[in-house]
């Protein structure tokens, strides 16, 4: 989890001067939809144990910051309840998808969260298996709130929260029955590779998360900004063409927004954010003020590198050298 964060902290910032920044717009278009930052909640799961709100207080902040909301299949909330907490019927929604062994089962799920009005199905594809959470199993509390979610909520998926039900034997081909089940823009979650970004362009999805599960899964799995970094080194082509790449993991400055911008990112994602920012009592207000915080070190920060929209960021504002010691030496694509 660490090397996440720590990645960006290896990445400098070359700040260039003159360039007209007394105005700074801080928006894009994710999958086809405007985003007032190039920022979205990643799917978060089970957020009712860190606020009794949970999705819905996630759901109104994103909406009032002008954000995009990703839903996760074990929610704390049922979809429906969470899509009726947005300030307004066009706020976007997008809903992450653990594939089920029961193909048909997963199917009602998207029959669900489209006619609930969702935007995007987005695979998570970095976790076949369930990853050794020793601070997980030692924590009886989450464990007894956990059943207690189990058994007063409707939620998609709240039943199976410990992804037990994940299909460990998913290959390429789910892309295609994917494809052939909704017609909602689709996107792989957790490319950890340049190889896998390659072969998710050429089953042309709509877009791609560099994630390792928030570094949650496998230890010393390398960091999304890494993966970010090769793509950039070795597949340069798939940046920016018909496809989205979207990063998630170690966000925790504006700047770092920047770094991965600079990269060829088109939006990134926070997840600890969002929970630490509403547990405490704060909910929404918590969550919109730590956007508001992302926002204005945004702004901020794009004055001093000479940007006065995403579109100028470029790379050659950053300096990666120090980074690229760890990355692969050669590829095969």
């Amino acid at each position: 989890m660490k090397g996440n964060a720590k990645a960006y902290q290896k990445i400098l910032l070359r700040g260039r001067i003159l360039r007209k920044v007394g105005r700074v717009d801080c928006s894009t278009i994710i999958l086809g939809y405007p985003s007032a930052l190039p920022i979205y909640t990643s799917p978060v799961g089970l957020a009712k144990l860190v606020h009794p709100s949970g999705e819905c207080a996630i759901a109104s902040a994103a909406g009032k910051e002008g954000c995009i909301q990703v839903v996760n299949t074990v929610s704390s909330m049922p979809i429906e309840q969470i899509m009726d907490a947005r300030i307004s019927k066009d706020q976007v929604v997008f809903w992450q998808l653990y594939a089920d062994k029961d193909l048909e089962m997963s199917k009602a799920f998207i029959k669900r969260v489209e006619s609930a009005g969702v935007a995007a199905i987005w695979l998570t594809v970095d976790s076949p298996v369930v990853g050794n959470r020793e601070r997980d199993e030692r924590s009886k509390s989450i464990e007894e709130k956990m059943e207690e979610f189990v058994e007063t909520t409707q939620s998609v998926g709240i039943a199976k929260a410990n992804t037990g039900f994940i299909d460990a034997d998913l290959d390429w081909d789910m892309v295609d029955w994917l494809r052939k089940s909704t017609k909602l823009a689709i996107v792989i979650k957790g490319i950890q590779s340049v190889e896998d970004a390659v072969s998710a362009f050429h089953h042309k999805v709509d877009g791609i998360v560099l994630s390792n599960h928030g570094g949650r899964s496998q230890d010393t799995a390398q960091p999304p900004l890494l993966t970010l970094l090769e793509i950039d080194r070795y597949a340069p082509q798939i940046l920016g063409k018909h496809i989205q790449v979207l990063v998630d993991g170690g966000i925790r400055r504006g700047t770092d927004i920047i770094k991965a911008l600079a990269l060829g990112a088109t939006a990134v994602g926070i997840g600890r954010p969002v929970l630490y920012s509403m547990s405490g009592g704060y909910g929404e207000y918590g969550i919109r003020r730590r956007i508001q915080i992302f926002r204005n070190e945004l702004q901020t920060n794009m004055g001093f590198v000479g940007a006065s929209n995403l579109r100028e960021i470029e790379r050659n504002m950053v300096n990666t050298r120090k980074l690229e010691r760890n990355m692969v030496g050669s590829v095969k694509l």
